[in-house]
């Protein structure tokens, strides 16, 4: 029985640890994002170029993307209980 106990802990502890994991993740996808879609161009893979008409892929790329990631990381920690 206290074998059965430990190892359902053990479980649990890890877990828990695999969904701070990706909920810290999906956030460090979310953060760059956003701020791209702020048209901050620190850590910007290639050229970027910040022209208005391309206010959809904008839209689309950065935002959606980044709200996105954010909600993943609240249902990542929806996994984790007390």
């Amino acid at each position: 029985m206290k074998l059965q106990q430990k190892m359902s802990n053990r479980a649990k502890k890890r877990s828990t640890i695999w969904g701070y994991v990706a909920c810290v993740s999906a956030l460090l996808y979310a953060v760059p994002h956003l701020w791209w879609g702020m048209r901050i161009s620190v850590t910007f893979p290639g050229e970027y170029k910040s022209s208005p008409d391309n206010v959809w892929s904008v839209a689309i790329g950065f935002w959606t993307m980044g709200f996105v990631a954010i909600l993943v990381a609240l249902f990542a920690l929806s996994f984790i209980k007390p």
